[in-house]
């Protein structure tokens, strides 16, 4: 005789370990990762239906609809059915961190931390225990403006005493290296890093305000870590410009910019 199994039931065990990122708005795409998945799974959140655009095994990326509910991640293979550890929370589109991510490789990923207490400058990122959100973003340009909707937290929504770390990585590809102007225009304070050696200082409670300095970039990839920290409400501002050989200056863009090889262990999971 022969059997038939179900879609899913061959192989690993249908799971979620995780999902990036946790907090995003409509139109958004988010990576599921896991076990036993499949191109033909089916995923809710908060009752909602998603659409999967694509489909591994280990890997489903599905798009936030128009009518996104905060909820737990579903996912159904055949007769299985997996529940993520983690809620996922929509966030409004506010021109802010709140626009949509629809390119799962390129731009950064962005833990967000809350702070809990005042503060004058970027705080020990070790001591703020687990993040609150993981969002995405496609280029870091947010200029000043308001931010009243907050990040989802555990008590409430945070929305002034948070931080966020952003990570990546830079690619400088053949016949574009040079010297760089690296920006960095932030309220409250910033500071970027490249290959974990820091480049720009923009720390400390204070208006929107610029600092930039002159680097030698050769081609290649460098890893990129911007901290950010958020002191009073209810004004922000976070963007990362540069300008090659004295040219003008444009936001980095999204192209030369890539998201962490290690990002299905930045989101919670099963």
């Amino acid at each position: 005789d022969i059997k038939i199994v179900p879609i899913g039931d061959i192989g690993k065990p249908l799971g979620i370990t995780s999902f990036v990122p946790t907090a995003a708005s409509p139109g958004s795409a988010v990576e599921i990762f896991g076990g036993g998945l499949s191109d033909k799974a089916k995923v809710t959140v908060g009752g909602v239906s998603w659409k999967v655009v694509e489909g591994t095994k280990e890997r489903l990326v599905a798009t936030v609809p128009k009518n996104a509910k905060d909820g737990k991640v579903k996912v159904k293979v055949g007769k299985r059915t997996a529940t993520s550890e983690g809620t996922f929370a929509v966030l409004e589109d506010d021109g802010g961190f709140g626009k949509p991510s629809v390119d799962v490789h390129h731009g950064l990923l962005g833990n967000v931390y809350v702070i809990g207490k005042q503060v004058s400058e970027l705080p020990s990122f070790d001591d703020l225990g687990a993040p609150t959100a993981v969002i995405a973003v496609d280029t870091l340009d947010v200029p000043a403006r308001d931010f009243k909707q907050g990040f989802p937290g555990v008590e409430a929504d945070v929305n002034e005493w948070f931080a966020i770390h952003f990570r990546g990585s830079l690619n400088v590809v053949e016949g574009q290296a040079g010297e760089y102007n690296l920006c960095l225009n932030s309220d409250d304070g910033s500071q970027l890093y490249l290959d974990e050696t820091p480049v720009v200082d923009n720390d400390g409670i204070h208006a929107p305000r610029e600092k930039c300095e002159l680097v030698y970039l050769d081609a290649g990839e460098y890893q990129v870590d911007v901290l950010y920290f958020q002191g009073p409400r209810f004004q922000i501002a976070l963007q990362w410009s540069w300008a090659k050989d004295g040219g003008a200056k444009t936001i980095v863009p999204a192209d030369v910019l890539f998201r962490p090889r290690d990002r299905h262990s930045m989101g919670p999971g099963q």
